[in-house]
C-alpha cells in the first residue's frame, strides 16, 4: 500500500471508494433490520385480523367441531394460518386439519390468558418457527382459548432475496464509485498539474514567469497566488543580489586598481623620496577606503546571517551624543565646520550603545562630507512622550517598511531576538536628528538613499570617499531597535532623523 502515498489521485480514489463501500454496508445492515421488523409487524397484523374474525364468529355462531383429520400431502403456504380453539378445560374444540406436523403444545391454564391478545414465537419439532397470537374469548356459554399461528420461514426467505439482490448491485456501485472518484480527483487536481508544468519552466533566466490563477477564491487558486507572491520576492531578492554583487565588485575593484596604478608608477626609478612618500600616502588612502568598505560589507553580512544580537544598556543621551561628536570633531575642524549638540541632560535611553553610536557616527560623517566649508552641523536629542503600552510583544517599526521588505532590500532582522521577547512598557520615544547646511537631497532620491551602494549621480566622485553603505547600516540598526530613520531635505541642507522607542525592561 506504499504506492498509494505517492499518488494523491489514487489515494483520493481509494478513500472515496472505501467511504462509499462503508456507507453501502451501513445502508444494507439498516435496510435488512428495517425489512425484518416490517415483515414481522405485518405477520402480527395479519394474525390480529384473523383473531378478530374468529372472535366475531365465536360470539355469533355455534361452533361445529371439525374432525381432527390431517391431509398428509398438504404443505402450508407461506402466509397460511394454523388455527386452534381450546376449551377452558383443556379440550381441543377445533384445529386446522390441513397440516402434516404435530399439534402445538397444550395451552397453559386458562388463568394465564386474558382477552388482551398475546404474541409469542414457537418452534415445532420439525425445526420450523411459527409466530403465534393467543387470547381468551368469553362467549355467553363458556370461555375458549384461541391460538392462531403463521410460519416465519418466509421472513428469512424474503430477507435472503433482498440480501442477494443488494450483493449483486454492490460490485456495480463500487465500480461506479471508483470511476467517479478517480474522475473527481483528476478534475480537482488538474490545476496542480498545470502549475507543475508552469513551475518547471521557471528558472534563473525567466523569473518573470508566473503561475496561472484560475480561481483565486478556492484553495488551489490561493496556493497559486501565494506561490506567485513567493516568486515575486525571490525575483526581487535575486535582482538585488545581482545588483549588490555587481556594486560590491565595482567598489572593490576601484581602490585595488588605484593602488596598482600608483604602485606601478612608484616603481619607476629616479624619483625623489618626497615622491615615494606621496605614493605611499596615496596607497594608504586607498587602503583605508578598501578597509572601510570591507568592514561595512562584513557588518552587513553578519546582519544578513542574523549573527548580530543586541546588548541593551541604559545610558545618558547627552553624554552619548557629546562623546560621538568628539570622535568626528577633528574632521569637521579640517573643513572649518561648526558642530553643536542640543540635548537636555539626564535623558536616559535604553539601547545597544555600540550599534547606536555607529548609526549616529554614519549620519554625522555624511553631514561632514556633504556640508561645505564653514558650514554648521547640529546634533539634537530629545524625548517625545507617548502613552503606548505594549506587553509581551515586540515594537513595530515606525518606518513604513515591513519585515519582508527589510529582507528583500538586503536588511536582516533577527526573528527570534531574545531582547524583545520580554514584557515591555514603552512610555516615550527618543528622537536623534543630525541637521546640516549642505547640498541637500532631491525628493526623488529621498527613499533610495537607504539602499545599498546607492549614491546620487553628483556624489560619484572619489573626494567624498563614500561607498553607499552607511545609510543602509543605519537603517538596519534602527530596524533591530524597532525604530525608524528618515530624511527631510531642502535646498539649503538636510535633516536625518532617527527614532527609537525608549522601552524599559519589566520582566524576562
Amino acid at each position: 500500500m506504499l504506492f498509494l502515498s505517492k499518488n494523491i489521485r489514487t489515494l483520493l480514489t481509494v478513500k472515496y471508494t472505501l467511504v462509499v463501500a462503508l456507507l453501502m454496508l451501513m445502508y444494507s445492515a439498516v435496510n435488512l433490520v428495517y425489512q425484518y421488523n416490517y415483515l414481522k409487524n405485518q405477520v402480527d397484523l395479519n394474525l390480529k385480523e384473523d383473531l378478530e374474525i374468529i372472535q366475531e364468529i365465536l360470539l355469533t355462531n355455534e361452533l361445529i367441531i371439525n374432525p381432527l383429520h390431517r391431509l398428509p400431502d398438504h404443505h402450508p403456504k407461506p402466509y397460511e394460518r394454523f388455527v386452534e380453539i381450546w376449551s377452558d378445560s383443556g379440550t381441543v374444540l377445533y384445529h386446522s386439519s390441513a397440516f402434516q406436523f404435530e399439534m402445538l403444545p397444550h395451552p397453559p391454564k386458562p388463568e394465564r390468558y386474558s382477552q388482551e391478545p398475546r404474541y409469542f414465537s414457537l418452534q415445532f419439532p420439525s425445526g420450523k418457527k411459527w409466530r403465534t397470537i393467543a387470547a381468551m374469548v368469553v362467549t355467553p356459554k363458556d370461555r375458549r382459548i384461541v391460538r392462531i399461528s403463521m410460519s416465519e420461514e418466509h421472513l428469512s426467505d424474503q430477507l435472503l432475496e433482498i440480501f442477494i439482490f443488494m450483493s449483486l448491485l454492490t460490485p456495480l456501485f463500487l465500480v461506479i464509485a471508483v470511476s467517479t472518484g478517480y474522475f473527481l480527483a483528476r478534475q480537482a487536481l488538474k490545476p496542480i498539474d498545470t502549475m507543475v508544468v508552469q513551475a518547471k519552466k521557471i528558472g534563473a533566466e525567466n523569473l518573470r514567469e508566473r503561475l496561472t490563477v484560475i480561481n483565486p477564491n478556492d484553495e488551489l487558486g490561493n496556493l497559486a497566488t501565494v506561490t506567485n507572491e513567493l516568486l515575486d520576492r525571490i525575483q526581487l531578492s535575486f535582482q538585488q543580489l545581482k545588483n549588490f554583487t555587481a556594486d560590491a565588485s565595482h567598489e572593490l575593484r576601484t581602490p585595488l586598481t588605484a593602488m596598482r596604478s600608483v604602485g606601478e608608477v612608484g616603481l619607476q626609478s629616479g624619483q625623489s623620496p618626497e615622491y615615494y612618500r606621496e605614493v605611499i600616502g596615496s596607497m594608504l588612502e586607498e587602503n583605508n577606503r578598501l578597509t572601510h568598505l570591507i568592514d561595512s560589507l562584513l557588518f552587513l553580512s553578519k546582519a544578513d546571517s542574523e549573527k548580530l544580537t543586541l546588548t541593551l544598556e541604559e545610558f545618558d543621551l547627552f553624554e552619548f551624543l557629546e562623546e560621538t561628536k568628539d570622535i568626528l570633531l577633528i574632521l569637521a575642524e579640517e573643513k572649518r565646520q561648526q558642530m553643536y549638540v542640543e540635548c537636555s541632560e539626564h535623558i536616559q535611553i535604553t539601547a545597544d550603545k555600540i550599534l547606536l553610536r555607529r548609526a549616529v557616527l554614519n549620519l554625522i560623517d555624511n553631514a561632514i562630507k556633504y556640508t561645505p566649508e564653514a558650514g554648521n552641523i547640529i546634533v539634537t536629542g530629545k524625548v517625545i512622550e507617548t502613552s503606548e503600552k505594549l506587553v509581551g510583544q515586540a515594537f513595530l517599526p515606525v518606518k513604513k517598511i515591513d519585515l519582508n521588505q527589510k529582507r528583500q532590500t538586503g536588511m536582516s532582522v533577527p526573528p527570534n531576538n531574545n531582547i524583545f521577547q520580554k514584557s515591555l512598557i514603552s512610555n516615550s520615544t527618543i528622537r536623534i536628528s543630525v541637521a546640516d547646511t549642505g547640498i541637500g537631497i532631491p525628493e526623488e532620491h529621498a527613499e533610495k538613499i537607504f539602499d545599498r551602494f546607492y549614491r546620487l549621480d553628483k556624489d560619484r566622485s572619489r573626494e567624498t570617499g563614500g561607498v553607499g553603505l552607511g545609510l543602509s547600516i543605519v537603517q538596519w540598526i534602527m530596524s533591530v531597535h524597532n525604530g525608524s530613520v528618515r530624511v527631510e531635505s531642502k535646498e539649503n541642507g538636510s535633516v536625518f532623523i532617527i527614532e527609537l522607542p525608549n522601552h524599559h525592561i519589566k520582566s524576562r
